[in-house]
């Protein structure tokens, strides 16, 4: 389950009777990861373009050099 910021503020507004800590990390947490998981996966054209070309023998020049532009358009 994911929180917002408003969340977070809303748990640090509360007061010290109300206020829990480790919730407070979880939801930042929880926060981190909704943008850690779509940027891992983003990743991975990368490196099977990267992959293709280094380990794809030298017979197959355009493939090699196809996946070295799209290596360097997904970068950009």
């Amino acid at each position: 389950m994911y929180f917002s910021v408003l969340e977070v503020a809303k748990l640090s507004q509360r007061g010290a009777d109300q206020y829990s800590l480790g919730r407070t990390y979880q939801l930042r947490e929880n926060m981190l990861l909704r943008l850690g998981i779509p940027m891992g996966i983003s990743c991975i054209p990368i490196f099977i373009f990267l992959g293709s070309f280094i380990f794809l023998p030298s017979d197959f020049i355009f493939l090699r050099l196809f996946s070295m532009g799209l290596f360097d358009l997904w970068t950009a």
